[in-house]
């Protein structure tokens, strides 16, 4: 488990009662100047529920608070990772 931070656009989101599923999109410069693209699944909890009101579709969000977990499924033999949300904010403006 890892501590994350960091702006990430949401989409596909899944709202439940209290947690809401969504793909995170983030991107960062290689070596080279040029923009690497990944995908993450998502999960928001707790107060960062409510934060996701004025939130949507293609959206960019700062995470400010989340760790990475690694979860291992037996039947597909296959690892996953995703992002639990804990608290995040709006960006007055987007991000470059």
């Amino acid at each position: 488990m890892f501590n994350v931070s960091g702006y990430a656009k949401v989409f596909g989101l899944d709202r439940q009662e209290k947690f809401i599923k969504c793909n995170l999109s983030t991107s960062k410069k290689n070596k080279r100047g040029e923009y690497e693209y990944m995908q993450w699944r998502g999960r928001i909890v707790g107060n960062a529920v409510d934060k996701m009101q004025d939130i949507n579709e293609g959206d960019v969000i700062k995470i400010e608070n989340a760790i990475a977990e690694s979860y291992y499924v037996k039947e597909k033999r296959q690892a996953f990772t995703s992002i639990v949300i804990f608290d995040l904010a709006k960006p007055q403006k987007r991000p470059q």
